[in-house]
C-alpha cells in the first residue's frame, strides 16, 4: 500500500469483487490473470488476420495510471482496453461495427469513449457493473448504494446535459517532449465535453443478434475534427504518442459552479505509455452483409452526392 490507499492492481480486484457480486471467484481469477499474450485482447477469435486489429489491442499491462492511484478513488469500472485505429474516416458508432461485436466488445456491459480525429479512432473500452442489464430498469437506492453507484445510477438514468456537466477527466503528464509538455494543464478535473470539444451520447440496449446476446453499451463520441484546436491537439497526438505517457482519470463530478455537493465517482482510469502509431491497425470496413469494400465505397459516395444506389 502506498499513503494508506492500495495500488492500482489491488484497487481494481476490488471494484471487481464490490461492483460486480454475482461474478464466480472463478471468472474474477480468470479476468485478472489474463494471459501474457492476451492481456489487452478482450475476446479475441482465433480466425482473425493477424495483420488487423484486435479489440484492445494497446498493451493492458502498461495501462495503469500509477500517478494518479493517490489522488481518485477506487474505479468502479475496470478497463477492458484500448484500441487506436489508423484511417482516413473515423468510425462511429463502435458498440455496433461487426468486427469490435465479433471480438467481445458486447460481451458484457461496457462504456466506450470513442474519440473521433482526422486520421483515425481511438477508443477506451471499460466495464460497467453487471447490475446494468436493462437502461429503463436501474433504480437508485440511497439508504443502501455506495456514492460512487449512486453518482453512475444518476448518470446513466439522466439527459445528455447532466452527463457532460458532470463528466470530467483529471490528466497527469508523467512523461513527454517540448511540446506536449508546454501543453500540459494544471493537474485539475476539466469537463471533458465543450463547445470545442462536442460530445454524442448513445445508450445501446442489450439485444439478440442470431444466437448471441449483445449487452447494453453506452458510447460516448468525441469529435475532435470540429475545431482547429482539437485538430492541432490531434496533430501533435499523433506526432508524439510514441514519446508519451499520460495518466487519465474519468470522473463522475459536480458542475464546476454548483455549490450543492453531489455524490461522486470515478468511472476508470487508462495510461497512454508510448504508443507506436506505426503499428496500430485499421479497423476492418463496416460491410453490409456480402458487400465488398468497393461497393461499400460507393454506397458512401452515392450517399454524399445523393444518387441512390441500385443493388
Amino acid at each position: 500500500e502506498r499513503n494508506g490507499r492500495p495500488l492500482v492492481s489491488r484497487s481494481l480486484m476490488r471494484a471487481i469483487m464490490l461492483k460486480h457480486p454475482d461474478r464466480s471467484n472463478k471468472e474474477k481469477e480468470e479476468e485478472l490473470d489474463d494471459d501474457d499474450n492476451t492481456a489487452a485482447t478482450v475476446s479475441a477469435t482465433d480466425d482473425v488476420d493477424d495483420t488487423v486489429a484486435t479489440l484492445g489491442s494497446v498493451d493492458r499491462n502498461k495501462m495503469c495510471a500509477t500517478s494518479l492511484e493517490d489522488e481518485v478513488v477506487e474505479p468502479m469500472c475496470p478497463l477492458r482496453g484500448l484500441d487506436i485505429f489508423l484511417g482516413d474516416c473515423a468510425e462511429s458508432d463502435l458498440a455496433n461495427h461487426p468486427f469490435l461485436i465479433k471480438n467481445g466488445l458486447r460481451d458484457r456491459p461496457t462504456i466506450v469513449i470513442n474519440l473521433l480525429t482526422m486520421w483515425g479512432n481511438i477508443a477506451i473500452y471499460a466495464e460497467l457493473p453487471t447490475w446494468i442489464k436493462h437502461w429503463d430498469d436501474i433504480v437508485e437506492n440511497e439508504e443502501d448504494d455506495p456514492e460512487d453507484v449512486v453518482a453512475l445510477k444518476r448518470f446513466v438514468n439522466a439527459d445528455d446535459e447532466y452527463r457532460n456537466l458532470r463528466l470530467k477527466c483529471l490528466p497527469c503528464l508523467v512523461d513527454g517532449p517540448g511540446p506536449i509538455r508546454f501543453l500540459e494543464p494544471p493537474r485539475k478535473p476539466y469537463p471533458i465535453i465543450t463547445a470545442k470539444l462536442p460530445g454524442r451520447w448513445t445508450k445501446h440496449p442489450g439485444r439478440h443478434l442470431r444466437n448471441e446476446y449483445l449487452h447494453p453499451c453506452l458510447e460516448l463520441e468525441l469529435d475532435m475534427m470540429v475545431d482547429a484546436r482539437m485538430r492541432s491537439v490531434a496533430s501533435l497526438v499523433k506526432r508524439y504518442l510514441v514519446n508519451l505517457v499520460m495518466d487519465a482519470a474519468i470522473l463522475i463530478e459536480k458542475p464546476q459552479a454548483q455549490v450543492e455537493e453531489e455524490p461522486r465517482a470515478c468511472l476508470g482510469m487508462c495510461r497512454f505509455d508510448r504508443v507506436d502509431i506505426a503499428t496500430c491497425p485499421e479497423l476492418p470496413p463496416r460491410l453490409e452483409e456480402g458487400e465488398t469494400v468497393e461497393g461499400r465505397d460507393l454506397r458512401r459516395a452515392s450517399m454524399l452526392v445523393g444518387i441512390p444506389v441500385v443493388t
